[in-house]
């Protein structure tokens, strides 16, 4: 029952050991494993996220560039204008024969152009002389009912205020025909030059229409380009591009007023209208927003209309969310458990085997491999360390010289097999015979070594080698039959002052046991207790 007990314990510290270790390895590579997992997941996104970042701010800062372009060019037709010769023959003397030709070099300027809506010629009270319309490559040569007085407006009285050659320049909005906006939308920028006479007395003004069609259509291409989405956004965070058209021009349509891009995002917009280049991260995506002035240089007024182009890029669209980020390190976790797992197994397994066979190991050079009993090393080490304690914490020891008699006529009588049992037998009966401090060790073949320890009266020695003398007298049931034998025995104990090396006690021991075995053998010879004159 014991022995099953027993059985049971050492299976289950076993089982125990087994999961300590398995779950050792396997949560130590799991830990490498996720880490490194996290750090490839992580630099890859932040590589493409940053990629992203580069190449929406090259894209906006080229069609910066563009912008800047295309009203440099307009800048240059606006100055160009006034200087034409018709223009001076009309401004000076108005007749129908110049105006004739003033109206038809005004259509063959917005036929060659192709991006103006209108130019218009209007004296210095307000009131439209010329009006030339261009409209799917047809123009309308104004006639007087057509022609308007403007006198009202802010942007010819901005044009006729200015001097020199400075332009005046309306914000992009919605061409308006008798209060309404025209359908289908055309976004327009109004310009305003003064024409001066040969004295710089003013004369009158050109208005040009600028068709900002294009420059819208041109964001909206962008969309299909990039990746992301480009909008246009005015100085006061309206959206002039979007791509919901329901959402453009919240400042002309009266159902769109809070329509804005800086009620969307006032944080950001604090940052944009502060700062030429902005670029965040906001709830996965990334925001780049540019400051376009595509009127610098035109004048010194510092006033001009400014434009925002933005840049939003939808992080889960391109699998690059936080979310997408915890779900691919999620999947790639579990997909390397189950191979961390069967590696853990593995290294579980070969730790084990290693960890037994170098117990194995070790205890095959400490323990006899017949009887399982501690060998001469470990003896000389457990002897060595009994002297140390004994010296130590004052108490006395003992050592049993044991030798079996009749041992060889069990051996040559029924062989080696059952000569090795009747050793295995005695190896058990030595074991009761002693206490649970005590050590028994094999030494010879059939010769055994008993080390005493830890007592103060030297009657226990004799007890028990008395007790294991009658142990040997009994019957030794063997598989091939009874065998009779007994011990003789050599009983040497030492006080704690004894000084004596190992070898010498061994040897004192042993001559004490073959002093029993010339008197007759299956006896006891004691010894009195050893001082060691020279301590």
């Amino acid at each position: 029952m014991m022995d099953n007990t027993a059985g049971i314990k050492e299976r289950r510290s076993y089982m125990l050991r087994a999961v300590v270790l398995f779950a050792m390895y396997f949560f130590s590579c799991m830990l490498i494993t996720t880490s490194g997992i996290y750090y490839v997941l992580y630099s890859n996104r932040a590589e493409a996220i940053d990629q992203i970042k580069e190449n929406s701010l090259a894209q906006i800062k080229s069609f910066k560039v563009k912008v800047q372009i295309i009203f440099g060019s307009v800048k240059s037709d606006l100055l160009f204008l006034p200087e034409l010769y018709e223009m001076l023959e009309y401004r000076d003397i108005s007749n129908g024969k110049d105006e004739n030709l003033l109206e038809k070099e005004f259509f063959e300027f917005l036929r060659d152009k192709k991006i103006y809506d209108q130019i218009s010629y209007v004296d210095k009270s307000g009131m439209e002389l010329i009006n030339i319309k261009y409209n799917n490559s047809k123009s309308d040569i104004g006639i007087h009912n057509k022609l308007r007085d403007i006198s009202d407006s802010v942007l010819f009285k901005k044009t006729i205020s200015n001097t020199n050659d400075e332009i005046s320049i309306s914000p992009l909005s919605l061409a308006v025909d008798e209060g309404t906006v025209e359908i289908p939308q055309k976004p327009i920028i109004n310009f305003g030059i003064p024409v001066l006479g040969n004295n710089n007395e003013l004369k009158g003004a050109i208005t040009l229409d600028y068709l900002a069609v294009n420059l819208i259509k041109n964001i909206k291409e962008l969309n299909s380009l990039f990746r992301g989405d480009y909008y246009l956004v005015n100085q006061d965070g309206y959206w002039l591009s979007h791509v919901d058209p329901d959402k453009e021009w919240g400042f002309i349509y009266s159902d769109r007023e809070g329509m804005k891009f800086s009620s969307e995002y006032p944080d950001l917009w604090q940052k944009i209208i502060n700062n030429n280049y902005v670029q965040e991260d906001i709830n996965n995506y990334i925001i780049s927003a540019a400051r376009l002035n595509p009127f610098e240089g035109f004048n010194e007024n510092s006033n001009l209309p400014l434009w925002n182009l933005v840049h939003i890029v939808d992080l889960t669209e391109l699998g690059l969310s936080r979310d997408d980020f915890n779900m691919l390190l999620i999947k790639y976790t579990l997909m390397t458990s189950i191979f961390i797992f069967v590696i853990a197994l593995l290294l579980t397994k070969s730790t084990i085997q290693r960890n037994q066979y170098l117990a194995e190991l070790k205890h095959s050079a400490l323990y006899d491999s017949l009887t399982g009993l501690p060998n001469r090393k470990l003896l000389f080490e457990r002897i060595t360390q009994t002297i140390k304690d004994s010296h130590r914490y004052n108490y006395n020891y003992g050592l049993l010289f044991i030798d079996l008699d009749e041992f060889k006529n069990v051996n040559d009588a029924m062989g080696h097999k059952a000569g090795d049992e009747l050793l295995q037998l005695v190896a058990q009966r030595l074991l009761r015979s002693i206490r649970a401090s005590d050590t028994v060790a094999r030494v010879g073949g059939d010769e055994f070594v008993i080390i005493v320890s830890h007592f103060k009266d030297t009657k226990i020695c004799s007890d028990i080698a008395n007790t294991i003398l009658s142990e040997m007298q009994i019957v030794f049931n063997l598989k091939g039959g009874d065998a009779h034998i007994g011990a003789s025995i050599g009983v040497l104990a030492c006080e704690s002052k004894t000084r004596n090396n190992v070898d010498d006690l061994l040897h004192i021991a042993d001559n004490l046991m073959y002093e029993v075995k010339k008197s007759g053998k299956n006896s006891i010879k004691y010894s009195n207790i050893i001082f060691d004159n020279n301590a």
